[in-house]
């Protein structure tokens, strides 16, 4: 620091005021209080601008994210609906399509039994034969359930109501 030029001069400075005084009086003191007050104020009123810019900025991001969240449980619960009912109807295809399929095994047994009530001769092993293709059509026919198989096969659409 250079050694000052005027020995009776004071030189004060903070923030962007610099005062240089020939004297120090109560004019220069007030000032210098002044001074300090008035930048100590702003910085005060600067912090607290920015603590509040801070809370509506944190306030916003969480309104954001909250509904972000309620988007994705929406989107989730669409989602969980739609496999369900997809489920459904996968569930109830399967079992048109076992009924009907095994009514056609059934038609089948009916027209072999004709075909070989037509027969010269007895067709071996005709009946074990028609004992299995029964029992097949019984196992895959929905309508042939227990009580029990069928509560569990409604069971499985989760029905409310």
């Amino acid at each position: 620091m250079e050694p000052p030029q005027n020995p009776g001069r004071f030189n004060y400075g903070k923030g962007e005021s610099h005062y240089v005084f020939e004297a120090i009086k109560a004019d220069c003191i007030k000032q210098i209080v002044m001074d300090v007050v008035m930048h100590d104020e702003a910085a005060y009123r600067d912090s607290v601008v920015s603590a509040y810019k801070w809370r509506v900025q944190r306030r916003q991001r969480e309104i954001e994210r909250r509904e972000e969240e309620l988007q994705r449980a929406a989107e989730k619960k669409r989602k969980a609906l739609e496999d369900l009912l997809r489920s459904r109807i996968e569930m109830m295809s399967t079992a048109v399509a076992s009924m009907n399929y095994s009514d056609q095994i059934r038609n089948l047994i009916a027209a072999m039994q004709v075909k070989s009530e037509s027969a010269k001769q007895p067709i071996k092993d005709l009946e074990r034969w028609v004992r299995w293709a029964s029992h097949h059509a019984n196992t895959i026919d929905p309508r042939h359930m227990s009580a029990q198989g069928f509560e569990a096969w409604i069971g499985k659409f989760k029905l409310k109501h």
